[in-house]
């Protein structure tokens, strides 16, 4: 809780100046770079969507940025997500879930004509890997999920 609420917060920028400083000094042809882009309620404003600039980051380095977008069953990621919370001593809150799918889908709407997005489908079968899936299906797992979540809150 400790590195959560203070290190962090004061962490992850300095990370991102050390990257984009390694990035400059080394000029690598290919740079993966593992972030959630939650949250991303909406793509017209910074604020609202902190990892924009991160993105025009790389873009004004000449980058081509792909996106890569894994998609996995809410019921999946919360008995997983509570399993590792138990063996770290964290707790468990799926209340992002929702957000995550509503950030890849303002990100897709921005970029989709500027950038590649692959949609994956991981539903954590044993021995095979994540499946790509089209938007259309993304589409559709993110509208049956906000029912889910809007229908637990009505009910």
């Amino acid at each position: 809780e400790y590195f959560d609420k203070v290190t962090k917060p004061s962490l992850k920028p300095q990370l991102k100046k050390l990257l984009f400083g390694w990035i400059d000094e080394y000029q690598p042809p290919t740079v993966l770079v593992p972030e959630t882009a939650v949250p991303c309620v909406t793509t017209y404003f910074d604020k609202l969507c902190p990892v924009l600039p991160f993105i025009r980051e790389f873009e004004k380095r000449g980058y081509k940025v792909k996106f890569i977008v894994i998609y996995a069953p809410k019921e999946k990621v919360k008995e997983l997500g509570t399993s590792r919370a138990t063996k770290e001593g964290k707790t468990y809150s799926s209340s992002g879930f929702v957000l995550a799918l509503h950030s890849a889908q303002q990100l897709y709407k921005k970029y989709r004509t500027l950038h590649d997005f692959i949609f994956v489908l991981n539903d954590f079968a044993e021995n095979k890997l994540p499946v790509p899936i089209s938007w259309d299906r993304f589409k559709r797992f993110t509208a049956a999920a906000m029912l889910a979540e809007a229908s637990e809150h009505i009910l």
